[in-house]
C-alpha cells in the first residue's frame, strides 16, 4: 500500500482532520486486507501481449494520421470480424479464424475488466471503511473532490448501516414508540 505525498502534506499541514486522513488510508487498505491486489503483477503479466498491441497500434495510428478512420474501424468490428473470421476458416485457415475470434473476444472483454477492477476495488475500500466506522470522514473527502451523481451515489452507500438497523430504537428514533 502506498500513500501519496499530498496525503502526507495535508496530514502534516492539517489541512485535512485527523479522522478524514484515517478514512483515506483505511480505504487504501481495505483491498489489501481483501487479498485483492495480490493478484496484481499476474494480472500485468497475463495482460501484456494486449496491453503492447494496443499501446503499439495507438502509436501507428498517431504516426499514420488516420485517426479518425481507424476509430470508425475498431467501432464498427462486429460487423466485418465475423467475415474475416469466416473467410479465413474457409479458405483453409482455421488456426488464423480462431486466432481472429479469440482476439476480437478479447477486444471487447479487456476494456470491460479494465473498467470493472477499478470500480470492485472502491467497493472493497468503501466496505473496509464502513467497517471500521470512518465512512463519514470518507463522505466529507469524496464530496469536496467530485459533485457527480455517482459521488452522490457513493456518499449515500457509505452513509448506509453496515448490518441491520435496531428496529426498536429506530421506531423510538421516528418518535412512533415512546420509552
Amino acid at each position: 500500500m502506498l500513500i501519496s505525498a499530498g496525503l502526507i502534506a495535508a496530514a502534516r499541514n492539517r489541512a485535512l482532520p485527523a479522522e478524514e486522513v484515517a478514512a483515506v488510508i483505511a480505504h487504501a487498505a481495505g483491498p489489501v486486507l481483501a487479498g485483492a491486489t495480490r493478484r496484481d503483477p499476474a494480472l500485468l503479466f497475463w495482460t501484456l501481449p494486449w496491453r503492447a498491441l494496443r499501446a503499439s497500434v495507438h502509436a501507428a495510428v498517431r504516426a499514420a494520421g488516420c485517426a479518425p478512420m481507424v476509430a470508425l474501424a475498431w467501432r464498427t468490428r462486429i460487423i466485418y470480424a465475423p467475415l474475416t473470421i469466416v473467410v479465413n476458416t474457409q479458405d483453409g485457415y482455421p488456426i488464423i479464424g480462431i486466432g481472429s475470434a479469440a482476439v476480437i473476444v478479447a477486444s471487447y472483454l479487456i476494456p470491460r475488466w479494465e473498467r470493472a477492477w477499478p470500480q470492485h476495488l472502491t467497493k472493497l475500500g468503501d466496505h473496509h471503511v464502513r467497517r471500521v466506522g470512518l465512512a463519514p470522514a470518507l463522505a466529507q473527502v469524496i464530496a469536496r473532490r467530485s459533485n457527480t451523481a455517482a459521488t452522490f451515489e457513493r456518499i449515500h452507500q457509505l452513509s448506509e448501516p453496515t448490518t441491520a438497523p435496531d428496529m426498536p430504537a429506530t421506531l423510538t428514533a421516528l418518535h412512533l414508540v415512546h420509552r
